[in-house]
This record gives C-alpha cells, structure tokens and sequence, in this order.
C-alpha cells in the first residue's frame, strides 16, 4: 500500500493535481511559466481531447460517465495551470468575482435567448488574464521561460500559487505509487523543453 501524502488529504483539486504531477514526473511550476509550444499544444491536446469526451457524453449519458468526464476536464486543467505556474484557484475566485458583477444593482438578469447569462451595464471586467502574468494584485511574478527542473524545485510560490509547493524528490528517487522520478520513458516533458 502506498503511502498516504498531504495532498491525498486534501480535497483541494490543485493539490491533488500537484500530487499526481510529482509522482509521475510532470511539470509542476510554482511561478508563471511561458513553457515550450510542444508541451503548451500537447496540453491543449489533452483539453480538447477531455472537453470532446465531455461533449459527447453529455448528449447520450449515462450521467455517472459524465460525471467522471467532468472531472477529467477539471483535472487535465488544473494540471494544465500547474505546467504553466497559474494558480488556478486563484484565477477562478476572480472570475467568480467578475461574474457575479453581472447582475444588476436591482437584482435584474440579461440572457442571451439560449439561456446564457449576459455582462450588463455594472459588470466589471476580472483581472484574471493578468494574474498569470503579474500575479494576483501583486506586480510580480513576471511571467518567464520555463527553468530547469533543479532550478524550479527552489522556488518559492508566488501571490498566483499561494500554497506551499511540496519539494519535488530527486531524479532517481522512488516516486509515491512506484517508478522512479526522472527514470526512462516515465519522463516528461522530453528533455528539449524542460530546459527552455
């Protein structure tokens, strides 16, 4: 039996991606990273693909199916935000935020004739798309170039990964679940683009 870490305490989905991440040998940066268009277009892949499972469920069920495709979506996005340093959680609350904007002072509602709500006079615009760049009101954080493994393990998480980031184990080191960090085919990304 494998051993019980914090994050599989936690109900937190960023956690829980950050563990799988690091017991499988993926990318997970704690500051906002622009990565490689390899590992960013395989990561839109793994959307795309996850998002057209969902979609097509949907129509046909069962709804237990799409439950679990839901979360498969919530899952490759936050382990999505996790290769690029974005604290999702964060950029999330400040969508919300925004969104909420969107009703009126006197409770009023506009929808499109398909149901979807509509931005109305009040609404204020979130501030999400510069927190991956900026970090949340903070001004720092700029967003840079993917670092070598070893070097991104000794950064600290910024006002956009508020959360302490658990130190990654060394390659060649046993990874929770079995395989070894850092060892074979188990790797990635490949190598060209964990060094840019």
């Amino acid at each position: 039996m494998a051993a019980t870490t914090v994050a599989s305490m936690s109900s937190s989905p960023a956690d829980l991606v950050r563990e799988f991440h690091r017991a499988f040998g993926l990318d997970a940066r704690s500051t906002p990273t622009e990565v490689c268009p390899e590992l960013a277009a395989h990561r839109g892949e793994l959307l795309a693909e996850e998002a057209a499972e969902v979609a097509e469920v949907s129509v046909r069920g069962p709804l237990d199916r799409l439950a679990h495709e839901l979360a498969d979506v919530v899952y490759v996005a936050y382990g999505t935000a996790l290769v690029h340093g974005i604290d999702l959680d964060a950029v999330l609350a400040e969508v919300h935020r925004s969104n909420m904007t969107k009703i009126g002072p006197d409770g009023s509602v506009s929808r499109r004739e398909d149901g979807k709500v509509l931005k109305g006079e009040h609404y204020e615009a979130g501030r999400a798309g510069g927190a991956a760049q900026t970090g949340v009101g903070a001004g720092r954080g700029r967003l840079t170039r993917a670092p070598s493994r070893a070097r991104d393990s000794r950064r600290q998480p910024t006002l956009l990964s508020p959360r302490p980031v658990p130190r990654p184990r060394s390659a060649g080191a046993p990874a929770p679940g079995g395989g070894v960090r850092g060892a074979g085919p188990t790797t990635w990304p490949p190598a060209r683009c964990s060094a840019r």
